[in-house]
């Protein structure tokens, strides 16, 4: 593997791997105080986990994973957003969480990784719970991590 990641501890943390690609939940741009706001009522309880991405040690990005179904020790997770847009970082965070992780369907160089994973599709109305989330609740291209 390439990539690595590592749960991030602080927003400080996510803000700074999002400022990495510019994405719109860095600081002054227009989702970073609900994406801030997301992290702070959820991270505690565990329904938000940011995965930091590096590629040799270098930060490279994020992966948000949103808590749709389940609870303790056992949920359902989606891979809200991904960033760089590569499948591998999205594999090793499913490494990193109990319960299952879902991700939408996207054109990656490594989409070769994903042409295996079972798909559906689904809705999350526990969506609505997050003050911010990418995702919407209705989607049809959810693939299983494996």
């Amino acid at each position: 593997m390439k990539y690595q990641v590592e749960k991030a501890t602080l927003w400080e943390q996510v803000n700074e791997a999002a400022g990495v690609q510019m994405r719109c939940i860095f600081g002054g741009r227009p989702n970073h105080e609900r994406a801030k706001q997301t992290w702070e009522v959820f991270s505690s309880t565990d329904d938000v986990i940011y995965f930091l991405v590096r590629k040799n040690h270098v930060l490279q990005g994020y992966v948000r994973l949103l808590c749709v179904s389940g609870g303790s020790p056992v949920k359902t997770w989606i891979a809200d957003f991904v960033s760089p847009s590569i499948y591998e970082p999205v594999v090793l965070a499913a490494k990193e969480v109990d319960g299952t992780l879902l991700v939408k369907g996207f054109g990656s160089e490594d989409d070769l990784l994903a042409k295996p994973w079972p798909r559906f599709g689904a809705s999350w109305p526990k969506l609505e719970k997050y003050p911010y989330h990418n995702t919407q609740i209705m989607e049809s291209t959810w693939m299983v991590v494996l």
